[in-house]
């Protein structure tokens, strides 16, 4: 098995050639404001990409259930931060590569018209690429809120005894994503979709989009072995998540994001080598017993490492 920088996805190779050098990624190193700067630079652009086309790119039974007051200064906030965050990096950094892509990226945002772009009055009925979901995950930050939560059941001790369950399946399938221990699940789905609710997203918005997060963990943890291609640099896919759950030393504590694989990329927690599958999946060990009711005490035992 090979996990060489030739390993990787294209896309990746493509973003470490332009984006990487030498330098520390430490805090005050400009690394990680360079990094939020492309992030928020493009995401607001992609916001007002969205108003400037929504017969196009929006979704049109949720078009009216938005808090649009609210967004359009989210949009504006964005925007902003992005364009302070890549100067404070270009300050900070040898390489400005960061620094300008995120700035110049924000500013093309605002001169395109930031969060202020008007909308029609009405807008006619076509098939649309429904890209308002896309920038909305982004803003309300369910996927980082996800990635951070999913990181937390692994690295702390207390939280990993519940999430164990989750990883105690040897074999991948379709129903392996409903392997869960209660606590797990209502932390995890509290600790994204409160901050939702809060947000001001009305209930079929919300529908939708446990509707979408439902059916893809369902392919991710399923038993298929098919080559996604770029896909698998843009959304994550079943082989990246086998990885998540292999059993090879490599693999442990890898790939934690659940929609977007840039996460892990811009934590520098991915593990996928080009064309390769997990030859084994579950814990090591397998401290986990076997039955509902055994792996519901798992965590609380004393001595959880004990099969």
């Amino acid at each position: 098995m090979t996990d060489g920088r030739e390993d990787r996805p294209a896309l990746d190779r493509w973003f470490e050639r332009v984006f990487d050098d030498d330098e520390s990624s430490r805090l005050g190193s400009g690394w990680l404001s360079g990094t939020a700067s492309v992030f928020l630079g493009g995401l607001g652009l992609l916001a007002v990409l969205v108003l400037w086309f929504p017969e196009w790119l929006t979704t049109a039974r949720f078009r009216a259930l938005y808090p649009l007051p609210a967004l359009r200064g989210l949009i504006q906030g964005v925007i902003a931060a992005g364009f302070v965050t890549g100067c404070i990096s270009m300050l900070l950094r040898r390489r400005k590569v960061l620094g300008l892509t995120g700035s110049a990226l924000s500013l093309l945002a605002a001169l395109l018209g930031g969060g202020g772009v008007a909308l029609p009055d009405s807008l006619e009925a076509r098939p649309t690429l429904g890209l308002d979901w896309f920038v909305l995950n982004l803003f309300l930050l369910a996927d980082l809120a996800q990635y951070a939560v999913h990181r937390a059941f692994h690295e702390v001790p207390l939280l990993w005894r519940f999430h164990a369950v989750h990883h105690s399946s040897r074999d991948m399938d379709w129903l392996a994503g409903s392997r869960l221990h209660v606590v797990d699940a209502v932390v995890t789905r509290g600790l994204v979709l409160v901050p939702l609710q809060l947000a001001g997203l009305a209930e079929p918005a919300l529908y939708a989009y446990l509707v979408f997060v439902s059916f893809h963990a369902v392919f991710i943890h399923a038993n298929v072995r098919f080559s996604f291609g770029a896909l698998e640099s843009l959304l994550v896919t079943p082989r990246f998540h086998h990885w998540h759950h292999a059993r090879a030393a490599e693999a442990r504590d890898r790939n934690f994001a659940v929609h977007l694989p840039w996460l892990d990329r811009l934590f520098g927690t991915t593990h996928l080598p080009r064309g390769e599958w997990p030859d084994g999946y579950g814990i090591a060990g397998d401290p986990v017993p076997e039955g509902y009711l055994g792996q519901l005490a798992h965590p609380f035992r004393l001595d959880p490492t004990a099969p």
